[in-house]
């Protein structure tokens, strides 16, 4: 009975120690995935940063092209009165 015993014992040891090597073995796993994880969000964010710029950059680029291949524009000045008549001009009968 004490021989079976300590055989029993030895075993859940064993079994034990093989239990907390493979929890030693998933936190390293689990802290490579983070370390990883992170890496590839700081790529991804200075990716996307990039794509963003270029698209800023190339919308401000056809903006300058647009308002340059016209030549200079007058100003829109709204307040004077068009002689078109319009429903504030006081000539006008209903």
């Amino acid at each position: 009975m004490q021989v079976q015993k300590a055989a029993m014992y030895k075993e859940l040891d064993d079994i034990r120690k093989e239990i907390q090597d493979q929890k030693a073995a998933i936190a390293h796993d689990l802290l490579e995935f983070r370390v990883e994880s992170q890496e590839n969000s700081h790529t991804l964010s200075a990716n996307l940063s990039e794509i963003i710029a270029y698209i800023n950059r190339g919308r401000d680029d056809k903006k300058g092209e647009i308002s340059s291949s016209r030549g200079p524009q007058p100003p829109d000045d709204r307040s004077r009165p068009s002689g078109g008549g319009s429903s504030s001009d006081p000539s006008r009968k209903i």
